[in-house]
């Protein structure tokens, strides 16, 4: 909650990501029980394809949070030149 509405540091790709999913996820899970609405298939592009198999059931919400971590934390690798 604090790295998503208060932290200044948001916009790094290594917190960036992971709060993209922390709220893409759970938003789709409250849209989907308060309007009843059922999917019949998820889909994403790159970032979002995380969420989508999290919500696909293809792997629970903490393990997709760690792929997501080693995503974010490997592209920031590449992008500083390292």
């Amino acid at each position: 909650k604090k790295l998503c509405f208060e932290s200044e540091d948001v916009h790094l790709t290594v917190n960036a990501q992971p709060a993209i999913l922390t709220v893409s996820t759970p938003a789709f899970r409250v849209l989907t029980s308060e309007r009843e609405i059922k999917a019949d298939f998820v889909a994403g592009h790159s970032l979002g394809e995380y969420s989508a198999l999290a919500i696909g059931g293809a792997f629970d919400f903490s393990t997709g949070l760690r792929l997501v971590k080693l995503r974010s934390e490997s592209m920031a690798k590449a992008g500083s030149g390292c």
